[in-house]
């Protein structure tokens, strides 16, 4: 009991029992507004009434919200029940969810947690070349440091050859790349679309590179265009022969005439650019 004038404004205190929350003061007289009575011309008496103590949990990925849990009681810890998050890869960086942010914690109030992901070096394919021999083989090259460096294990290719989907976990390594070889390519589908997509695992999570696409003689002609002039012909041979001559080589050209990828400039990419530009 406590006396007040008329028109006075009271701030109504209360501690809830425990695992209980205020759902709202209701008064006899006068008018109530939040927690702040308005004094009537007459005695008041104000009741409380109480709710069982639940809060609204949500779990977002950026802007995008992906779970509302609603009536989470008091002191428990939270759930998140749908898929990891994820975010796309980029062309320069790969994201690996990490956890939330702010920390996951016993409920005391509505919150909102947001995924967290750590940036890693995307995975890439660092070029093409063809073996052209009885048996046609399309080489996609990655470089070692892109996995060895950035933390990445067990990488595997996946083609996809006129809707065929072939993995291949096997490679060969030179002192610059890992290989992945997709095998028995026949002659005439030297013009069918490859899809190629390069993966690993990372803290054991698969991560995935941005697909790659072009036809078989597309990717073995990557790097041909010695010259620069936005074709493959007989000038790029030229050009490869000149620059071969001209000691020494910066390892910078090394790397866009290295055609074959054996991580040498040598006679042996000319080799390959003349069996390049037979099959034009």
């Amino acid at each position: 009991t406590f006396y007040a004038g008329e028109g006075d404004k009271i701030t109504l205190k209360n501690t809830p029992p425990e695992g209980y929350m205020l759902k709202a003061y209701t008064v006899n007289a006068g008018t109530v507004d939040g927690n702040t009575l308005t004094i009537p011309d007459d005695d008041v008496t104000v009741n409380v009434e109480y709710r069982e103590a639940k809060f609204t949990v949500t779990w977002k990925n950026g802007e995008a919200v992906l779970e509302v849990d609603e009536e989470v009681p008091e002191h428990t810890i939270p759930t998140y029940n749908g898929e990891t998050p994820v975010k796309a890869t980029d062309d320069e960086f790969a994201y690996i969810f990490k956890g939330w942010t702010p920390e996951v914690t016993a409920v005391t109030g509505d919150v909102t947690y947001t995924a967290v992901f750590e940036r890693v070096a995307a995975l890439k394919f660092a070029g093409a070349s063809l073996t052209l021999n009885d048996n046609i083989q399309l080489n996609l090259m990655v470089e070692k440091d892109l996995v060895l460096v950035s933390g990445y294990e067990n990488p595997y290719a996946v083609f996809v050859v006129d809707g065929n989907e072939i993995t291949v976990s096997e490679y060969t390594v030179n002192d610059k790349y890992y290989i992945f070889t997709l095998d028995n390519i026949q002659q005439d589908q030297l013009k069918s679309e490859v899809t190629a997509t390069l993966y690993a695992t990372y803290n054991d999570t698969l991560v995935s590179g941005n697909s790659k696409t072009a036809t078989v003689f597309d990717f073995g002609t990557q790097g041909c265009d010695i010259n620069g002039d936005g074709s493959v012909d007989i000038r790029d041979l030229v050009s490869l022969k000149k620059l071969m001559c001209n000691a020494p080589v910066s390892e910078e050209s090394d790397d866009v005439v290295d055609l074959d990828f054996s991580g040498t400039l040598d006679a042996l990419d000319l080799t390959y650019l003349v069996k390049m530009l037979l099959l034009i």
